[in-house]
């Protein structure tokens, strides 16, 4: 290969490494355990690979009777890179955290790919608008506007008891919470677990919420989804 060429590729993996450094950084900035080490390497071993892929057997393909298939190595980034992303998500307590985190470092491994491809455009805009949708999405920065409201889901262990519902769903109402609906999701002989559901504004202190319904003496655990 001429000096041009694996300049070239060069080009591709520092690309790579920048992309996935950008995208890195925003996760690292929230203290994500995914940072800017994670990302890079992740987008640098899949432009890695898709060079590989590529380029990798110019000279078995000189010999005849030989073909291969360029897009197998892509393949395989893709469902490799799905291992290390599952690895990232956790479930404790009914629920489910860095599903966020899975999924970007799947698509670093994307942008990553597209890099080695030799697609900068593409790439470039891509890892931008990893970065914006992660920002704007989670800071409500944009959904504000568009979403008035957002789901509430609470689920509250209290005595068995028909009118501390309603006292529960009084309290509720005058925290702001609108819609209020309940369901029963356990009933013993002296408890119930109920799960509370409603909406709420973006800019609603769901903290100052958890305080006042646990502050309450009928109530014995409280939970917010």
């Amino acid at each position: 290969m001429s000096i041009g060429v694996q300049l070239d590729w060069l080009l591709r993996l520092l690309v790579a490494a920048l992309c996935g450094s950008m995208i890195g950084y925003d996760r690292s900035s929230r203290l994500k355990n995914a940072g800017i080490r994670t990302h890079t390497i992740v987008a640098i071993g899949a432009a890695l690979a898709m060079i590989i892929s590529k380029y990798g057997f110019y000279d078995i393909l000189a010999h005849n009777n030989i073909a291969l298939d360029p897009s197998r190595i892509a393949a395989q980034i893709i469902s490799g890179i799905s291992f290390i992303g599952a690895g990232t998500i956790l479930v404790k307590n009914d629920g489910v955290n860095g599903l966020t985190t899975a999924a970007g470092v799947w698509t670093t491994a994307v942008v990553g790919m597209a890099v080695g491809a030799g697609l900068y455009f593409i790439s470039i805009v891509s890892a931008l608008f990893i970065v914006l949708v992660q920002r704007i999405i989670r800071d409500g920065f944009l959904l504000q506007h568009i979403i008035r409201h957002v789901a509430l889901h609470l689920r509250v262990e209290i005595n068995n008891n028909q009118q501390e519902i309603t006292e529960l769903k009084q309290t509720l109402t005058e925290a702001g919470v609108q819609d209020v609906k309940v369901q029963i999701l356990h009933i013993s002989k002296d408890r119930m677990v109920i799960q509370l559901y409603g909406k709420v504004e973006h800019s609603f202190n769901r903290n100052r919420l958890l305080l006042t319904v646990s502050s309450q003496s009928n109530v014995k655990k409280v939970q917010m989804d």
